[in-house]
This record gives C-alpha cells, sequence and structure tokens, in this order.
C-alpha cells in the first residue's frame, strides 16, 4: 500500500499548497522460485537438470553480483546455463538460471546455492539442492560400426574391434550373437567365452572376419552384444561389397636381359584375383643376384653370373594362381669397377673369406706390425661396410680363410710381420648367419702362416706354407652341427712353396705359382682321389706371386703380383693375361694381395697396406 502524507502551509491571506511523496514499503521484494529441489537418484556419470527463476517485483534495478555453492557436496551441483555475472534484473523483470546435478561418486549429495545482490536491507537469495547418485556398469563399444569394403568373392578380410568397461561397477557380458541377412559371412575368429566379466577399466578385444561369398553385392550383419550396463545391449553395424571373382593370368609375356652386376629391373604382372597375390620362383635356375618382391611382382637386384636362365614364376592368391615360363640372358661385363663402400678400411695382410654375397676381413696388420683381431664386413650386395659385433679369439696376420655352409674357418697365420713372430696353429670358426666365432681343431703341422688354403667337396685343405717352405697337405673334416673338425695328413705335393693360388674344379685341386725362393710359374695339379702332384698342367702363365683366385664358367681368374689380371681355362688348360685389362689399383707384395671370388666376381684390395678401396672386376 502507498502511503500519502500532506503538508499544509497556511499562510496568512495566502495559498494553501499540498504534494505527495512515494517511498519503498514492505511489499517492494526480489524472489527465486523454487526454493529448494530434490533430483531423485542419478546414475554416474548421467546427469539431471532443474530450471530456477529469479523475479524482480520491485520498481528498481538490482544486480545479481556473485552465486557459489556450499554444503556437503557443493562439487556435485554447477550452474550449466545463466551462470554469467553481474547480472541486471530490470523492475518487473526476471532470469533464469539452470542448475545440473551431476555426481561423479556414489551417494546422498546436497548443497545450497547461495545468490548475492544489491537490493538494500535484502538478504541473500538461497535454494536448496538435493539428490542421490548410484553407479551402474558403463560400456564402450569401438567401434559401432564398420565398412569392409570391396573383395573378390572368396575373399577374406579381417577387422579388430574391442569392448571396455568404463564405469565404476564391473560389466557382465552374457552374449555375442550374430545377426542379419548376411551373418553367415562375418565370423568372430577365436570368439571369446561367455558370460565374460570385465572390471572397471579391463577390455577384450576381438577379431571379426568378413568372407565373401556368392552372390556378389552389398552385405550387412549386425553383432548384438548383451550386457548389465544401462540399456542391456549394443550393436556393431557390418557392411561389405562382395564383387564377382576373377582368376589370375599372369599378363607378362617376357623379362627383359641384362648383364652381370648390373642393375636390373622389370615388372611382372597379372590380372584378377583378390588382391592377396605372391609372386615366387616356381622352378627353374633364377638368376643369382636377383629378387622378386612377392607383394608387387617387382624383379630388382644385380645378377652375379653370365648365362642363360630359363625359369618358371608363379602368382598364387589363395584361391587360384597362375605360372609362366621365362627366360632371362645376362651378358659378360668384362670390367674392372670400384665398388668401395662408405667408410671402407681394411688392415693389410688381412685374411679374406666370403659368404653369400658378403667379404669378410679377418685380423691382419696395424701400422705397428702387429697382428689384429678386428672383423670387418663387406656387403656387395648392399654396399655396406661394417665392423662385426666379435673379434677373433686371437690377434692374427697372414691367416687363410676358406668357407663351408655357414661357417667361415681361419686357419694359422704370424702373430707380427717380424722376423721374431711366432706362427699361429690355432683355427677359429665364424658363423657368418648369427656372427659368432668359436675356437677349432688346432693344425697338425704347429703352425703355419702364407698357407695355401681351399675347399674341396666339402672339406678344408692345406697347402704348403712359409714356415718353412712346406710340403705338407692337410685335409680338415668339419664337425657336425658346427661341432670341431679333425684333421688328416695326406700325400704331399711335389714341390713346397708358400702364397699359392687354388682351385678346385670337376676331382681335383689345382695350384698357380706362388714362392719359393723366388716367383714360380706353374700350375700344378693335385688328384685328391690318388693322392698324386704332377707339375706343369698345359701351359704355364705369368710368374707370380700369391694369387687369390675366382672359379667362373670353367676359368680361373687371379691377379699376380704384377697387376695382371690372369685367366687359366680348364678346357684347354692354357693360361693367358695379354688379353685382360690390369687391375686399377696396387696390390702390394706379390705373397699379399687380397684377392677373392665372391657370386661371380673377384674382389681385391692392397694387401700389404691398410686399404680404403676395393675393386671388382666382372668376367
Amino acid at each position: 500500500m502507498t502511503k500519502k502524507l500532506l503538508i499544509y502551509f497556511m499562510l496568512s491571506n495566502m495559498i494553501i499548497f499540498a504534494f505527495s511523496c512515494t517511498g519503498g514499503g514492505s511489499g517492494a521484494t526480489i524472489k527465486i522460485t523454487p526454493v529448494s529441489h530434490i533430483y531423485g537418484t542419478v546414475a554416474v556419470p548421467n546427469y539431471e537438470t532443474a530450471d530456477f527463476v529469479i523475479k524482480n517485483s520491485s520498481k528498481e534495478i538490482f544486480t545479481i553480483t556473485s552465486m557459489r555453492f556450499s554444503g556437503a557436496t557443493p562439487n556435485e551441483f554447477f550452474i550449466s546455463a545463466g551462470a554469467s555475472v553481474p547480472k541486471n534484473i530490470y523492475s518487473r523483470g526476471e532470469v533464469i538460471i539452470t542448475i545440473r546435478f551431476q555426481p561423479t561418486t556414489k551417494g546422498a549429495k546436497s548443497a545450497t546455492l547461495e545468490i548475492l545482490h544489491t537490493k538494500v536491507n535484502m538478504k541473500p537469495l538461497t535454494v536448496d539442492v538435493k539428490g542421490n547418485a548410484t553407479t551402474y556398469p558403463q560400456i564402450v563399444v569401438d567401434p559401432t560400426s564398420h565398412n569392409y569394403g570391396s573383395m573378390w568373392v572368396q575373399g577374406m578380410v579381417d577387422h579388430d574391434y574391442t569392448i571396455q568397461s568404463t564405469g565404476t561397477e564391473g560389466l557382465y557380458i552374457t552374449a555375442l550373437t550374430m545377426g542379419g541377412l548376411n551373418a553367415a559371412e562375418f565370423v568372430i575368429l577365436a570368439p571369446p567365452t561367455v558370460p565374460i566379466m570385465l572390471d572397471p577399466g579391463q577390455s577384450i578385444k576381438f577379431t571379426i572376419q568378413w568372407t565373401s561369398t556368392n552372390p556378389p553385392g552389398a552385405k550387412n550383419a549386425s553383432l548384438t552384444i548383451q550386457h548389465n550396463a544401462v540399456g542391456g545391449s549394443d550393436s556393431i553395424a557390418l557392411t561389405a561389397d562382395a564383387t564377382p571373382y576373377v582368376a589370375l593370368n599372369i599378363t607378362t609375356t617376357r623379362l627383359s636381359d641384362g648383364e652381370s652386376w648390373e642393375s636390373y629391373v622389370d615388372q611382372l604382372e597379372a590380372s584378377g584375383g583378390n588382391g592377396n597375390d605372391v609372386w615366387s620362383v616356381m622352378a627353374g635356375d633364377f638368376p643369382a643376384g636377383l629378387e622378386i618382391d612377392p607383394i608387387t611382382g617387382e624383379i630388382t637386384g644385380k645378377p652375379a653370373y653370365p648365362g642363360t636362365y630359363n625359369f618358371t614364376i608363379e602368382i598364387d592368391d589363395g584361391i587360384s594362381s597362375d605360372n609362366e615360363q621365362y627366360q632371362i640372358d645376362i651378358d659378360k661385363s668384362d670390367k674392372w669397377e670400384n665398388v668401395t663402400p662408405s667408410g671402407f678400411l681394411v688392415k693389410g695382410r688381412s685374411a679374406v673369406g666370403s659368404h653369400d654375397f658378403r667379404l669378410f676381413f679377418f685380423g691382419g696388420t696395424d701400422s705397428g706390425g702387429y697382428g689384429v683381431t678386428e672383423i670387418k664386413i663387406f656387403d656387395t650386395k648392399n654396399d655396406t661396410f661394417q665392423s662385426a659385433n666379435c673379434s677373433l679369439m686371437q690377434a692374427r696376420e697372414r691367416a687363410c680363410a676358406a668357407t663351408i655352409g655357414n661357417y667361415i674357418y681361419i686357419i694359422g697365420g704370424r702373430s707380427n710381420s717380424f722376423s721374431t713372430g711366432s706362427t699361429i696353429g690355432s683355427v677359429e670358426r665364424y658363423n657368418a648367419t648369427t656372427n659368432s666365432i668359436t675356437s677349432d681343431a688346432y693344425m697338425p703341422m704347429g703352425g703355419q702362416y702364407n698357407t695355401t688354403c681351399g675347399v674341396h667337396d666339402g672339406k678344408i685343405y692345406i697347402l704348403g706354407g712359409a714356415s718353412p717352405y712346406e710340403t705338407k697337405v692337410y685335409e680338415f673334416t668339419p664337425g657336425s652341427g658346427g661341432g670341431s673338425g679333425s684333421w688328416t695328413s695326406k700325400a704331399d705335393i711335389a714341390l713346397g712353396a708358400c702364397a699359392m693360388g687354388f682351385i678346385s674344379y670337376m676331382s681335383k685341386m689345382y695350384l698357380f705359382g706362388g714362392y719359393y725362393y723366388g716367383l714360380m710359374n706353374e700350375v700344378r695339379e693335385y688328384d685328391t682321389i690318388t693322392g698324386e702332384a704332377s707339375v706343369t698342367v698345359g701351359n704355364t702363365i705369368q710368374r707370380t706371386g700369391r694369387m687369390q683366385y675366382g672359379l667362373i664358367i670353367e676359368s680361373a681368374y687371379m691377379v699376380d703380383n704384377k697387376d695382371n689380371l690372369q685367366k687359366f681355362n680348364f678346357t684347354t688348360f692354357t693360361g693367358n693375361s695379354s688379353n685382360y685389362a690390369n687391375c686399377p689399383i696396387e696390390t702390394g707384395y706379390s705373397y699379399s694381395s687380397q684377392n677373392v671370388e665372391c657370386m661371380g666376381r673377384i674382389y681385391i684390395t692392397n694387401g700389404e697396406l691398410e686399404s680404403t678401396e676395393i675393386y671388382a672386376y666382372t668376367p
């Protein structure tokens, strides 16, 4: 009610004035409705909301300056709408705020919202809110749908799925059921046994495989997951598209020819199939040094040996296959090439062995003339050079090396290059596949260096040597399963010498040149069956020192101490060096040059001194 106060001014013989004033009485107010709310029971992490109206029934403007929760669990409630302050409410106006109850833990929850304002002589507005929080199992399925794409009929493709328990209660899975129009095409591989109990945070992963079957067209299925979480079940939508299968057919009719140790690239092509194609050599003589990528069908590499190669290539996708016969001619290169890889550095007087496409340098002499234990590896296929992860058990120089299977045997040598250096009789066996080394049977002659060492019919033969000039021949038989071998004494050679070249051809061994109080030029034959050794077989070649060897297409290639490339033909038993290019690298002393055959090439370094270059001759 508005009260009026009339004030009269009486002046003698004057006019009387009167006025009234309006003030804030008890009816001027602001209020919020409702003043309390109970949200009931809410499962973590779900939430419920409620709206509250703040109304200004006075003729004045007032401002809400802050709103904050207090009480037992204030952090379980927050204003999700209308929370910004300061907030003006005009006369007869109102605002609406939304309070969200979103519990994080189980139990009874309560709080009071206090609203501060600028209305004079009025207390802050308050709202009491309450709720009860409970927890239920929570489930997350990932993914909830998947399209397997297009696949030839009879093709298969897999995809992985995950079910995770994300709530605070255990998730109980009671059934996994495949349904839908094409349910038979979708199968859970190694399905988990139900029922399944997952504690909070646990998950399971499983694979669904789709097998494309006739008729072609769109495929649909659904995996239903029954559980005790909210809703009781979830599903995974599965879709795919089956296309008609066309049998594989190789369309490449011929492959290009190549040149030995030159880069080669060609591509096999095929039509049809289901996309799971695998290429392989089915039969025949595929050139060493070339490889077929089983997935792409690309042929790459460097063919090692010249010749004509006939082979059969197959492609198979598990449903159909096709094969095609090819012929490749690999021509001779007949040239020297600097093949030095990055970082190449080997000691002089090291023993050189080969395995597959790799050269191994064992020991050698350091700058002070002493033997070393290092092992270096040159991968001729990938052009890499590195130290092995192991070392010789005994430092040695001027040893010899021979390869049988996966093992390289390092035999004899000296401890240093001085006249006082002791000869070494120990044998070490290096495993080229595991990069490990162990000792083997001791040499029967007690120690020798600059020996001739070669392999014939799966056995190692040691012929001659320099301490003293040795005429003895010893045969080494490797032990079974990588065990220690045994030595047997054989018939002597007619003339003792050291640093001879060695070739095994047919049933016989051939010795080339060597050193015996001077350089020698004999080609000597040693019959492993009769034990007979004869001197001067066929024509001789130039006088040589130590000639390591390479047997390539019925001929022996070697580099002598004058850097001449020599060839001895086993068909005509003739030797010749005049028609072959000189070696482009200085090979050092006659008995120290390091040259070895590996996959159709002759490799050579400066054997006497530390080498930073390596050359290869490709016939």
